[in-house]
Formats: structure tokens, C-alpha cells, sequence
């Protein structure tokens, strides 16, 4: 993936798990600003 906004083109972790799972899982991030 190139996109370099996406979660998903930083690679997998844990906090990113939900990201690689199956579709419809669902993934959160709360953004503070």
C-alpha cells in the first residue's frame, strides 16, 4: 500500500490489527485536535 494517509500503509501491529482482519470488522481511532 502507498497511500501514506492510510493506518494500513504503516504496517501491521497490534493497535492495527483490526485493519488486516476480515471485512466488517471494525476499526477505531479517535484523533484529538
Amino acid at each position: 500500500m502507498k497511500d501514506k494517509a492510510s493506518h494500513a500503509s504503516m504496517g501491521y501491529t497490534k493497535k492495527r490489527k483490526a485493519l488486516f482482519m476480515p471485512p466488517g470488522t471494525i476499526y477505531m481511532y479517535f484523533s484529538r485536535g
